[in-house]
């Protein structure tokens, strides 16, 4: 038997089981034991919104992203930019502008290895550094873009550890078959783990 079968018309269900539905969004029966209705059923693709089906119902628990309508009113934002110059992030447009500067300033030319220029050239690495420090410490200010262990400053620690407990618990169930690749397929893993967390 498959992890998540599909809908049948006329068949038994029990409490709680889970299947997936035309759009392969995962059900979970939230009625007693019934039976499922002769009729398709006009499946919600809303999260936690109800489909009536024979004797009792069925409930969006999970929503596949790949198939989830987009979202309306909502634009994407581009990556936040905390370094806004010209020369941005990139080390060779920070060395170029430096060495450029110079030669304007002085009224000569730069050889690669003149002292000056090697003196240039490391004060364009640290500027490089500088920058980077800059951009990754503005990031670890936003949820969307924050890492261990500034996600758990940012009151993300309950989330993170439902999401740990749900992968150790599908471990010990079983029903995660390992943590080894190819051992089974992404989409069953997300399935059961936001499962877990949805509760």
């Amino acid at each position: 038997m498959a992890v998540n079968p599909t809908w049948s018309p006329n068949a038994p269900v029990t409490a709680q089981k889970v299947i997936l539905d035309a759009n392969n969004n995962v059900q979970q029966w939230t009625s007693a034991d019934g039976t499922t209705g002769a009729a398709f059923p006009n499946w919600s693709t809303t999260l936690a919104g109800f489909t009536p089906d024979g004797t009792g119902g069925w409930t969006l628990v999970v929503i596949n992203p790949l198939t989830a309508p987009p979202l309306t009113g909502v634009m994407p934002l581009p990556p936040p930019v905390f370094v806004a110059d010209a020369d941005g992030l990139d080390p060779n447009a920070i060395l170029n502008d430096m060495v450029s500067s110079f030669q304007n300033l002085a009224g000569r030319t730069l050889q690669p290895a003149q002292v000056e220029r090697l003196l240039i050239n490391l004060y364009a690495y640290r500027e490089s550094l500088m920058r980077n420090a800059i951009q990754y410490a503005g990031e670890q200010n936003l949820l969307a873009f924050a890492s261990f262990p500034m996600l758990d400053y940012l009151g993300q620690s309950d989330a993170s550890r439902a999401i740990e407990d749900a992968v150790r618990e599908g471990l010990k169930s079983s029903r995660i078959k390992g943590v080894e690749a190819g051992s089974q397929r992404t989409e069953e893993v997300a399935n059961i783990v936001a499962m877990a967390v949805a509760g």
